[in-house]
Order: structure tokens, then C-alpha cells, then sequence
């Protein structure tokens, strides 16, 4: 637990660890020496982390970046110094990674990843961790002398103790302005910096072909490809990615969510690697890029980076998904979709900026292109505001075009005790995106917040109170769309335990334009009242969950109008940990609507999920995921189907790093089709009540090698 004698002196020593939790402002109640240090290729840091009761240090053999039910060490760096964006490293006790970039305005993304290298070991006083992170995975100034921002954090969870080196306040907004400088890096740089990760995948299986309507089959799925990722880094802080045929087998499937009675898109979050580096470079208040659109690219090319006091982004990429989507018959089905995105932005002052952005879209004679301008502003230590305002051009294939503008802007206020937020945002009725996340047009919209923590000194509890909200919509015309009243009150205790309470109530007005079932606007009535919990008091099992009573609209009749409705939501989770390197995750979802006055269930969705990690070191592990998604519905008040589902995804990893793996993988998917695959009259093909049809399975092979210079 000390430097070697070899070793002595040739490291700044750091210490003096400031609590953010539980006691904020206070020392640290376990010591914590840092030890940093570099050479002309890597920085170092070794954390000595020292517990009064080694025996309750958690730690695990896990995936890389499973690592937050652990004892954890970070290294924040901000490495242009600019109070923006930063790099975050993060280990566990026995070594094993997490990384992320820092951006100010959307916090974490650990969809980054970097090639480094960690280590760890558990002692009778605590533990010890080494970090070697080389310079080629960072981006930073090209200048012989360099300063850049420090951040050291540990955390403990059998004292729910949060340490930072400097002291980390609630009381500033921000967490790069305050920073330790790390000066004394001289002569540094990644030198030549080249990557290129080529990979070859085959998969065999065989899947349903369902073209909407005739006659549905059977087909073979067999495909063996080759693909190249690269990246090249211009001048220290610039990257260029490039990728031709990229294929995405080893990227986990989504989290399950609810999917039927939804009035509006749901939301994945992006998972590809090509799409993640300095993603947020292209961040703005409207999310403007939302790389999911593009679904099926064969090639594309970023760059991203920062010059002096400019942040810029530029993307293009094809997607051959807009034409497979089509009816073969279909001019346009042989064609593909062609995506431009331009992004700069330029610091102003004390953590603020200004920026520019422009999308296009062309495909078959259509185009969509939307630019604007946006803005963020750190107003005093507690307060901040934004803005931004857009227009969108758009022309269908049949000639027909429409414009419009979009604007927004807010303030928020954020501190140890108080915090508040006001925003206002106009979505024009001709405003279109064809690859950014808005729901609708033709909407205004204002949304306020407000919330207070207590916490006392001394208690079980770490923190609790109240919070409140009030968010209105309203068309163009004036006529209301939606109105919600939202109260809650949490509490988060010693233990990793929280738990709280929550009520909503408001009006949702349903018009002629949004379904064409309706005559003329009707209002109704919603609100929801419930509670929710997580329990972490043991290293072995973790639990949670949460239910919700609610009235609210049947989006799904059997026939006409969307009806008033009653139901209930709810979640149970358990995280079972049995030994240091098997994780087994379970959970169940049950999303139930009811007519109000007969009690007939409209449908019942259950939604059961197993996950089963098996690590057998820090490199090889086995994966299984197992879920079953049924949707029972009541024919006489619902227009859904009963459909069932049962889902296995089998994957085998050796990941030596981000770019260097090998994955083995095996999916299958059971549906209770009819056998015959007869239609209805509707054209959905029939479903039986019992039995599953096996509609597609697979089993592939991908192999990727990461050759840097």
C-alpha cells in the first residue's frame, strides 16, 4: 500500500479527498493517496485506497463497464482545458474498465469507448489499482507545454460515501470549472495515430419474409462479410472515422420497453460504434441527430474534433434500409438515402457557447434539410440558460413542399438544496426531421420544474424532499392539447437504498387530425399515482421496482374513437451476484388497461426478461438472454392482436479491448404464428393461442483486429 522504494518520489503524490456524499464538505473518512505521473506515451495513476473494513469492499470479475454495484476509483481529465468536455476512466477493484466522455450540458456517455490498460488487487488494508492510459486515446492541444483539468473521485458503497479530489460542490453548476490544473506535461503527443479494425462476419440461419400482404415464406439467411473501421486523428484533436460495411452482431439488444398503446415514437438510444466517438459534438437542444435514422449504412465518414476554441462535426453516411423498405415494384426501392450533417460551435466566455448545425436527408427526389442556431449560456455559480432556433425545408416525392421553424430556450438553476428549470419550445406545423428525435409539430409548449433536497447530517437518510412540475401544450391555434400537474417526494438512504412517492393528474385533448376516428376534439382526463424502490443492502442481491394506478386514454378500441381508460403499470427487478463472476439479472414488466366502467381488460402486456453473465476472466465470458413478451388482448374492446414471443440470444465473447474480439453468437425467435401463415381479413397474419413457430434463427461468427500506429 506504498510506493516502492524504486519508485519513490518520481510521482506527485494527491490526497486530502472532500466528501459530496454523505456529509458534503467534510474529509473523507478513508484515506486515499493518488499517485500520477507520465511518460512520452502514457499517463499513470496507481489509487491506494485504504478501508477501515477491507472485508466490505465490493468487487466482481464482470464485463468490461459493469462495474457501479463495486468500489470504484475515477479519473476525470479535460484535456483542452475549456471547461466542456472531458474524459472519464473509471476502475474497479479488481481492474476492470468504464469509460466516458464529459460533456457539461448532457453528462456522461459511455458509449465511448478507448483502448487502455488497468489492473487491481484487494489487500488486507483495502485495495490498489493501476491506470495506464496512452496518449494516442485522448484528443488534446497541439502544444509542447500542456494544461489540462484534473478530477480524482472514489467511491464506497458500504458507507455510501462519495470522495473528490478537489472538492466537488453542489453549490457551483459545473464540474470541470472546478477542476484541479494539471500543468507539467511537456513534449507529449499520440504521435502517428492510426487505426484500422477490419473484421470478417458469417452468419447462417434462415428467417420469415413478410411482405405486408400475399403470400409470407420461409427463406435462407446465409451472408458472410467483410468490413473496415479506421479512424486517423489530425493534428492531436481532430479524428477522422471512416467505415465500409459496417455490421453491428456483437451490439447487446435494446433494454425492454412497453411498445403497444403508445401514442408517439419510442426512444432507443444509439449503440454502434461508429457513431459514438464525439457524439456529443453534434448535441444540440433539439435533438437534431439521431443516428438511429440511418439504419443500414454501407459506408460512411465523420470528423469530429476541436480546433483552438471551435468544437466541429461533420457526418455523411448512406442507409440502404429507405429502399429495402419498399415494395420491390417500387421505382425508389432500388435506391438508397444519403444523410449530411454539419456541426461548429465556438466557447464563449466562462462555459458558454455558440453554435451552428445543418442535416440533410436526400433520397429518390425527396430531401429534407434542416439548419439553425443555438446557444448555452452560464449565467452566475448556480444558474444557466439556453436557446436555440431552427427551420426545416422539406419536398416529397410528389412534388409537394413544406417549410417551417422550430424554436426553444430555458433556464435552470441547480445547488445542493434548490433547483429549477423554466423552458419554452414552438414546433412549427410544416417542421420536419428526418433524422432528429421530435415528436410532433404543430405544438408550444412550457415546462416547469422545481425540487428541494434536505439533508441532514448525521442520519440514515443521505437526502430527501419534494419535487413538482407543470408542463402545458397547446397548437398553433390556440386549443389546448395537454395539460399535467406532477408531485413526488423521494428519500435516498444509507445501503444503496431510495425509495419514493409520486402523483400526476391533467387533460390530454385528442383532435380530428391526430385520428381520423374522431369527429371533433375531445378532452380527457388522466392522472397517475404510485411509488417505486431499489434496495442494494447486500453484495449479493439487489432489488426494486415500482407500480402505478392511472387513468388514462385506450389508444386501441375495437373500433372508432380512443377511449377514456383505467390501468395499472408496473416493474419488479433482482439482481442476483452468487459468485464474484456470474451476474443474473431478472425483471417483469406489466403495462394492464382496463375499460372504466365495465372492468374488461383491453389487454395485459407482461414483459419477462433473464440475463445471465458468466466471466471466466477479464477477457472471455458467456452471455444469455432469454424474454418472453405476451400481449393478451380482449377482441371486443381492442383492435391488438394476442401475440406471444420467446426470445434467446446466446453470445460467447474474448474482448481483449474496444476493436480487438472475437464473438460466437446465437439468436432464435418463437411467435405464436398459425403454421399455414394464413391472414386475416385485416392481412395481419393469423396468431394461435397456443404453440410457437420458430419465424427466425441464427448463428454467427465475427472476428475484429485492432492494428494501431
Amino acid at each position: 500500500m506504498q510506493p516502492s522504494e524504486r519508485m519513490q518520489g518520481k510521482m506527485v503524490r494527491v490526497n486530502s479527498f472532500i466528501q459530496r456524499d454523505p456529509s458534503e464538505g467534510r474529509p473523507a473518512t478513508q484515506k486515499t493517496d493518488v499517485y500520477l505521473g507520465y511518460d512520452q506515451s502514457k499517463l499513470y495513476a496507481v489509487f491506494i485506497c485504504f478501508d477501515g473494513s477491507p472485508d466490505l469492499v465490493r468487487s466482481h470479475l464482470a464485463p468490461r463497464e459493469d462495474v457501479f454495484s463495486d468500489d470504484i476509483v475515477e479519473l476525470m481529465l479535460d484535456t483542452f482545458h475549456d471547461e466542456r468536455r472531458g474524459y472519464a476512466f473509471i476502475v474497479n477493484p479488481l481492474g476492470i474498465q468504464w469509460d466516458a466522455t464529459w460533456n457539461e450540458s448532457s453528462g456522461f456517455d459511455s458509449s465511448w469507448d478507448a483502448v487502455w490498460s488497468s489492473d487491481g488487487k484487494r489487500t488486507d488494508h483495502g485495495y490498489v489499482t493501476l491506470m495506464s492510459i496512452p496518449f494516442k486515446s485522448l484528443r488534446f492541444a497541439p502544444e509542447d507545454v500542456q494544461t489540462w483539468g484534473i478530477m480524482l473521485n472514489r467511491y464506497i458503497p458500504h458507507l455510501n460515501e462519495d470522495a473528490y479530489w478537489p472538492q466537488l460542490s453542489r453549490n457551483i453548476s459545473g464540474r470541470l470549472n472546478q477542476a484541479s490544473e494539471a500543468t507539467g506535461l511537456e513534449h507529449i503527443s499520440p504521435g502517428r495515430n492510426m487505426q484500422f479494425v477490419p473484421y470478417f462476419m458469417t452468419r447462417r440461419g434462415m428467417g420469415l419474409n413478410d411482405p405486408g400482404s400475399g403470400t409470407a415464406s420461409f427463406q435462407a439467411q446465409n451472408e458472410t462479410t467483410m468490413g473496415l473501421d479506421s479512424k486517423i486523428v489530425l493534428k492531436d484533436s481532430l479524428v477522422l472515422d471512416a467505415t465500409l460495411k459496417p455490421d453491428f452482431s456483437q451490439v447487446e439488444s435494446d433494454s425492454p420497453q412497453v411498445t403497444v398503446n403508445q401514442r408517439y415514437e419510442i426512444f432507443y438510444p444509439e449503440k454502434r460504434p461508429f457513431f459514438l466517438e464525439n457524439a456529443s459534438y453534434f448535441d444540440t437542444p433539439f435533438d437534431l441527430v439521431f443516428t438511429r435514422r440511418i439504419a443500414a449504412p454501407d459506408y460512411g465518414v465523420r470528423l469530429s474534433g476541436k480546433v483552438g476554441d471551435y468544437a466541429v462535426g461533420a457526418l455523411f453516411a448512406d442507409d440502404r434500409s429507405a429502399g429495402e423498405l419498399l415494395d420491390p415494384i417500387d421505382p425508389a426501392a432500388s435506391h438508397k438515402a444519403y444523410f449530411t450533417v454539419l456541426r461548429a460551435s465556438r466557447d464563449l466566455l466562462d462555459q458558454s457557447n455558440l453554435g451552428l448545425i445543418y442535416t440533410d436527408r436526400q433520397f429518390a427526389g425527396e430531401h429534407n434539410q434542416v439548419g439553425g442556431i443555438d446557444g448555452k449560456f452560464k449565467l452566475a455559480d448556480h444558474w444557466s440558460s439556453y436557446f436555440q432556433a431552427v427551420t426545416s425545408s422539406t419536398r416529397d416525392a410528389d412534388g409537394a413542399y413544406a417549410a417551417g421553424p422550430a424554436y426553444q430556450f430555458g433556464i435552470s438553476r441547480g445547488g445542493r438544496h434548490l433547483n429549477f428549470g423554466s423552458s419554452y419550445y414552438d414546433v412549427g406545423t410544416d417542421f420536419q426531421t428526418d433524422l432528429g428525435y421530435v415528436r410532433r409539430p404543430d405544438v408550444r409548449n412550457t415546462d416547469s420544474w422545481l425540487s428541494y433536497r434536505f439533508r441532514p447530517e448525521g442520519s440514515s437518510i443521505i437526502s430527501w424532499g419534494p419535487s413538482f412540475g407543470y408542463d402545458e401544450n397547446w397548437d398553433h391555434s390556440g386549443m389546448l392539447l395537454d395539460r399535467t400537474y406532477s408531485s413526488s417526494v423521494s428519500w435516498s438512504m444509507k445501503q444503496q437504498t431510495a425509495f419514493g412517492l409520486s402523483y400526476r393528474n391533467g387533460v390530454e385533448q385528442l383532435r380530428p387530425v391526430d385520428f381520423d376516428t374522431l369527429d371533433s376534439p375531445r378532452l380527457y382526463d388522466e392522472y397517475n399515482t404510485g411509488f417505486w424502490s431499489s434496495f442494494g443492502v447486500s453484495d449479493a442481491v439487489t432489488f426494486g421496482g415500482g407500480y402505478n394506478w392511472n387513468e388514462r386514454i385506450n389508444y386501441v378500441p375495437a373500433a372508432g374513437a380512443p377511449e377514456p381508460a383505467s390501468g395499472e403499470n408496473g416493474n419488479v427487478w433482482v439482481t442476483l451476484r452468487p459468485k464474484g463472476n456470474v451476474r443474473i439479472d431478472n425483471s417483469y414488466i406489466l403495462d394492464r388497461v382496463q375499460e372504466p366502467d365495465s372492468g374488461l381488460n383491453v389487454y395485459n402486456n407482461h414483459i419477462v426478461r433473464s440475463k445471465v453473465n458468466y466471466q471466466f476472466n477479464r477477457e472471455l465470458s458467456l452471455r444469455v438472454i432469454a424474454q418472453y413478451n405476451a400481449v393478451l388482448a380482449n377482441p371486443t374492446v381492442s383492435s391488438l392482436q394476442n401475440t406471444k414471443a420467446f426470445n434467446t440470444d446466446l453470445l460467447v465473447s474474448y474482448l481483449v479491448h474496444p476493436g480487438t474480439a472475437v464473438y460466437l453468437g446465437y439468436n432464435s425467435d418463437l411467435q405464436n404464428l398459425d403454421p399455414a401463415l394464413a391472414r386475416d381479413p385485416a392481412g395481419n397474419l393469423l396468431r394461435n393461442r397456443n404453440g410457437f413457430l420458430n419465424d427466425g434463427r441464427q448463428i454467427f461468427i465475427k472476428v475484429s483486429y485492432l492494428f494501431r500506429r
